[in-house]
């Protein structure tokens, strides 16, 4: 009895310690995002962070249908793939489905480039190829954030949350103030912080995969099983793509 009722509070305790920390991260996010905001609207002219909000939208568009899809469906099935000590070949397959994605995404980047290209609309390139690779970027911190939820490594997930919301505006306003105030520079700070959030998540991934115990499985079972899952993801995304923007576009 004794023993059951110290496991019980012991798992209390972890579960108490694990929601701390996305509380704290939520919430440091979301002062972020409003000093953000605030920020960004002081240093940019209503022309410019239009159009910088018009390449947000875009990089929520393929974040939705092609990298977000892929890491809920990584999420998913990391603790089964955990449990059966295939661990190997799970990796093996988020690295050939997210290279897959990557793939998509620079399709999409030579689509853009010609068609500007061709229509004349050059001044568009900028922020256009900047807010494709934002997307990318930001999809690689979501594959290596959903797997660490998934590992229970809250803290970590909870960590660069927080710190990346205050990171995209704190580099973009340093950019803008270096470069000038336009709306690709904004994007390209947005970019950058990104890839700075990535390589500290990618030091954390790779201890805790050397930390793993990992075997080399066939990972097409892994594969097949994720994309079924995250399919339907991607033929839904453009509908909570639409849904999500057209609440801050009517505004």
């Amino acid at each position: 009895m004794a023993e059951l009722l110290g496991a019980e509070r012991a798992r209390i305790r972890r579960l108490s310690k694990e929601g701390l920390w996305i509380i704290a991260g939520q919430a440091l996010a979301m002062l972020g995002t409003l000093a953000g905001v605030r920020l960004l609207t002081e240093l940019l002219d209503p022309t410019a962070y239009g159009e910088f909000a018009l390449g947000l939208t875009a990089a929520a568009l393929v974040n939705q249908t092609v990298l977000g899809p892929v890491a809920n469906g990584i999420t998913r099935f990391y603790a089964p793939a955990q449990e059966r000590g295939e661990l190997g070949g799970y990796l093996h397959a988020v690295r050939r489905l997210v290279g897959a994605a990557t793939a998509v995404i620079a399709l999409m980047i030579l689509l853009t480039l010609v068609s500007l290209l061709t229509t004349g609309r050059t001044v568009w390139l900028g922020i256009s190829i900047s807010a494709l690779v934002f997307a990318t970027l930001s999809g690689y911190n979501g594959v290596l954030s959903g797997i660490q939820n998934a590992a229970r490594q809250r803290s970590i997930v909870a960590l660069h949350q927080g710190i990346e919301s205050w990171a995209r505006f704190l580099v973009a306003a340093a950019l803008l103030t270096w470069l000038g105030a336009t709306s690709t520079v904004a994007m390209l700070g947005y970019a950058f912080a990104a890839s700075l959030i990535l390589c500290s998540q990618m030091v954390f991934f790779r201890n805790f995969v050397r930390n793993s115990t990992t075997t080399t499985h066939e990972s097409s079972h892994w594969q097949v099983q994720i994309w079924k899952y995250a399919w339907p993801f991607c033929a839904w995304g453009v509908f909570s793509w639409a849904q999500q923007t057209s609440d801050r576009w009517a505004l």
